[in-house]
């Protein structure tokens, strides 16, 4: 049974979880659709439908701009065996929209069935679009499979980050067994522009994490993206490299067909997602013509 919630101000109701009983594997089949319109000088969600426990917080609004600030909530807090998680989310021409989440993902182990988490972002004509979301952790033993699908109108703006680290370095867990299969896709009024997929062997079944051909024994991976029409030029990259440098984040800077892509590699997540956090900071004026606004829930 699916749940709508009727008023931009509400939230949708724990009481309105349903499992998915379609299909025969054991496992939640969690969805969340959200549409964010803009109406007057705001930008607010016209549908919220959920199935499985994913719910969206009452937007907030701490810019003149009227940028919805969105949190994503999922109270298991973590996916595991042959569980599914789709995030939908679609921005109507000239919205704004801030979405990022309250912790980090967690991909538990699963021996047999592997446990999937997708994001699919639709932005309109001139809409802005930030996805920030803290970091995936995938466990020991995990086989994960991660996706984000990004749809961008040729003259809208976005940012974006995607970040995983594998196993728990705070509880000295490496990633022995399992793999993480991750894509990102990019495309541009259907077109594609950047399409990238990382496929992560167990420690225990490759060398790949400790070569200097793989990771070189980083734990954790990232790639940021931003996106405007007018495209980045070298001065741009030439600044961005420098920031990496300056952090001792290893990490690679390209400008592609209008989309400036950083992927860089760290010993742990919390360095990586500080080091997105700054080019955040350093590139929203640029990408978005207005200055960081820190999510609240960051603060806490």
């Amino acid at each position: 049974m699916m749940a709508e919630s009727r008023s931009e101000s509400s939230i949708i109701s724990p009481t309105d979880i349903a499992t998915d009983t379609s299909s025969p594997e054991p496992g939640w089949r969690a969805r969340l659709d959200l549409i964010i319109a803009r109406r007057g000088e705001r930008s607010v969600a016209t549908r919220r439908r959920h199935r499985g426990p994913v719910y969206v917080q009452r937007p907030l609004y701490p810019e003149r701009d009227g940028t919805a600030h969105i949190m994503l909530l999922h109270p298991p807090g973590g996916v595991v065996q042959g569980d599914e998680i789709a995030f939908d989310i679609e921005l109507e021409p000239s919205s704004r929209a801030l979405v990022t989440t309250p912790s980090a993902a967690k991909l538990y182990r699963s021996p047999v069935r592997a446990s999937r988490q997708r994001a699919r972002l639709r932005v309109g004509a001139a809409a802005q679009m930030e996805w920030l979301p803290q970091e995936t952790i995938v466990f020991d033993g995990a086989r994960a499979e991660n996706s984000l699908d990004l749809d961008l109108a040729c003259d809208a703006r976005a940012i974006a980050w995607d970040i995983w680290t594998l196993g728990r370095p705070a509880a000295n867990e490496a990633f022995n067994s399992g793999h993480y299969d991750g894509r990102l896709c990019v495309r541009v009024d259907d077109e594609l522009r950047w399409h990238e997929r990382t496929l992560v062997p167990g420690a225990g079944e490759s060398a790949f994490q400790k070569a200097r051909w793989g990771l070189n024994g980083a734990r954790a991976m990232g790639t940021f993206i931003a996106y405007r029409p007018e495209g980045f030029d070298e001065t741009v990259t030439a600044d961005i490299r420098r920031q990496c440098a300056e952090h001792d984040i290893a990490s690679g800077v390209s400008a592609v067909d209008g989309l400036l892509i950083v992927r860089a590699t760290a010993r742990e997540a919390r360095l990586l997602q500080a080091h997105c956090h700054r080019l955040w900071q350093s590139l929203r004026p640029l990408v978005l013509n207005k200055s960081a606004v820190v999510p609240r829930i960051w603060a806490t």
